[in-house]
């Protein structure tokens, strides 16, 4: 197991080379090429740590306070600067839907489970509805994974891993934590800790609320999503649920916000987005929120980044990282290299050409 860690720390060590890459250098950014065995010895790590992992995860700050990421969606720049901040050893809570939309969702998820790998006690994961194949399928990391890895089985490993997820996290006994938030079929714990892994749909009522469902300040009980799935909720059903389950405050992603953090219904509902410059049609701030003792929190914002196009940039295979023995082919050394466009960047930030990638308008609001 150590000889793994080792391992693992040295790809993570490729990956934060680029932490602080910036488009002014005039040096083309550079992401590693897992090998297929690599990614084999990776993925099947994590799954071993989320399947002995409980659905409901319970956490505690008494080891530190414990920072909460949301949505990522591919971000991966967004997330490098996560790291930078906080450094890859504190206590991370992701909120899920760290893949699809953005433009590097394969590395993002990837350095999220070395994240887990090399700290399994610190970092914990709960699923979002893009961690799902009806989603990931049609929304980017498929692609991405098949580009990377043709004719390999990488996206059904993964896939294998992201059905081990758990759904929920509960901080200091009072903050639940949730992809999307509640429906009316919510009334205890007990429903999520019943629900059976491996997990391929949200078919599941409970599990589909979780997931899918938005607060919004215009309703008083439950009502149908427009998005298709999950509900709206408001204020006064909120307040009900949380009493019911004996906890304090709702913590959930899965909506892009302005100021990267929302806090809503006088303080029992914050919704965190950690994607700035979402899919780079809007100019939101990314947001973390750091819980600390009891029901204690900070919120931190960061401004736009650039959105950088992932066919203009260099993937390279990692040759000082052992690659053992293997009979599948190592994957094809990337050709693409970065071109961007730099126009007057802020100190500390980059700017790059814009561009809209992928998903069609409708889908944007999955």
């Amino acid at each position: 197991m150590k000889a793994q860690t080792k391992i693992f720390c040295d790809i993570f060590n490729s990956f934060a080379k680029s932490f602080d890459y910036h488009p002014s250098c005039g040096q083309p950014l550079q992401l590693p090429i897992l090998s297929q065995t690599q990614l084999k010895m990776l993925l099947n790590n994590v799954k071993q740590q989320f399947t002995h992992e409980p659905i409901v995860l319970r956490l505690s700050t008494t080891t530190g306070p414990i920072i909460v990421v949301g949505d990522i969606h591919g971000h991966i720049f967004d997330l490098f600067r996560i790291i930078n901040k906080y450094g890859k050893d504190a206590n991370y809570l992701f909120l899920g839907d760290i893949v699809d939309r953005g433009e590097f969702s394969f590395e993002t998820l990837t350095l999220v489970f070395l994240l887990k790998a090399m700290n399994p006690q610190n970092v914990h994961v709960i699923r979002g509805n893009h961690e799902f194949a009806y989603l990931c399928t049609q929304m980017g990391f498929m692609t991405e994974v098949n580009q990377m890895y043709p004719g390999s089985k990488v996206f059904s490993d993964y896939m294998n891993v992201l059905s081990m997820i758990p759904l929920c996290a509960i901080i200091n006994e009072k903050i639940i934590c949730l992809h999307g938030g509640i429906g009316p079929s919510f009334e205890t714990v007990e429903q999520i800790e019943s629900v059976q892994r491996p997990l391929e749909l949200y078919d599941n009522q409970i599990i589909n609320e979780l997931l899918w469902s938005d607060p919004s300040p215009e309703t008083k009980t439950f009502v149908s999503s427009p998005r298709g799935s999950g509900f709206l909720f408001g204020k006064e059903v909120l307040t009900k649920s949380l009493q019911r389950v004996n906890m304090d405050i709702l913590v959930r992603g899965h909506n892009c916000v302005q100021e990267g953090v929302l806090v809503q219904f006088d303080g029992i509902c914050i919704t965190v987005f950690s994607a700035s410059r979402y899919c780079d049609k809007q100019d939101n701030r990314a947001g973390v929120l750091i819980v600390k003792e009891e029901k204690e929190y900070e919120i931190e914002t960061f401004p736009p980044l650039p959105y950088v196009r992932r066919k203009d940039t260099v993937f390279t295979n990692l040759q000082s990282v052992p690659q053992f023995h293997s009979h599948q082919p190592p994957p094809k050394k990337g050709t693409f290299s970065l071109r961007t466009l730099v126009n007057n960047p802020p100190p500390g930030e980059s700017s790059v050409a814009k561009v809209l990638r992928g998903s069609s308008s409708n889908l944007l609001d999955k």
